[in-house]
C-alpha cells in the first residue's frame, strides 16, 4: 500500500512539474540591432547603401511575452560620424557634404507601437522627429524591418544637394526617398 500512494504522489509531482513547465511563458529578448539606409543618386536611381558600424540599443520591457511586446518601446541612438557606406571615398563624400551640412549629429529612435507584422517608429534626424511606418518579418530569430523615410520631411534636402553637386558620381541628381532597414536578432527564454 505505501509503495501504491509513493508511485501516486510522485506521479503526481512528475505531472505538476511538467504541466507548469508547460505553462511557462517564453520571453523575448534583444542585445543589438543593425541599421542599414540605401539612398539614390542619378536620374537612373541607383542606390548607395551602407549602415551604422556601431549603435547604442535598449529594450524597455525586459520580460517581454511576445516580438510585439519586446519591439514596444525599443530604443535606438546613432551617430552620423558611423554612418558606413563600405568604401572610404563614399564615407569621407557623406561627412564632408552631407554630415557636416546637417545641424544635428546623431539619429534618435524609438518603437512607439508595434503588431505582429507593423510597426512605428518615432525618428529624430537633423532635429525633426517624424513617426514611420515599418513592415516587418521574422526569419530564424532575427526580425527584418523595412521602410522609407522622405528626406524634405527632416530637411535633409540641402546637404543632399551639397552632397550631389560636389560627388561628379550624383550627377546632380539625388532623390528624397531614402530606404531604410534593421535586423535585430532575439532570442527567447523561459520568463523571470
Amino acid at each position: 500500500m505505501k509503495k501504491i500512494i509513493l508511485s501516486a504522489t510522485l506521479a503526481l509531482m512528475g505531472f505538476g512539474l511538467f504541466s507548469s513547465a508547460l505553462q511557462a511563458k517564453e520571453c523575448f529578448h534583444a542585445k543589438s540591432i543593425d541599421v542599414k539606409w540605401v539612398s539614390y543618386k542619378t536620374m537612373a536611381k541607383i542606390g548607395v547603401g551602407g549602415n551604422f558600424s556601431s549603435s547604442s540599443f535598449a529594450q524597455e520591457t525586459e520580460d517581454a511575452t511576445s516580438t510585439a511586446v519586446m519591439l514596444q518601446g525599443a530604443t535606438v541612438k546613432l551617430s552620423l560620424a558611423n554612418l558606413d557606406a563600405h568604401n572610404p571615398t563614399k564615407n569621407s563624400n557623406i561627412a564632408e557634404y552631407f554630415v557636416a551640412n546637417l545641424s544635428a549629429k546623431e539619429i534618435n529612435a524609438k518603437i512607439v507601437s508595434a503588431d505582429e507584422k507593423q510597426l512605428t517608429v518615432a525618428i529624430t534626424l537633423n532635429k525633426r522627429t517624424q513617426n514611420i511606418p515599418m513592415s516587418y518579418t521574422i526569419k530564424n530569430s532575427k526580425i527584418i524591418a523595412n521602410g522609407v523615410i522622405d528626406a524634405l520631411d527632416f530637411d535633409l534636402v540641402p546637404a543632399l544637394r551639397t552632397l550631389n553637386k560636389n560627388v561628379s558620381g550624383h550627377k546632380n541628381k539625388g532623390w528624397n526617398d531614402i530606404s531604410i532597414a534593421f535586423e535585430m536578432p532575439f532570442t527567447t527564454a523561459t520568463c523571470k
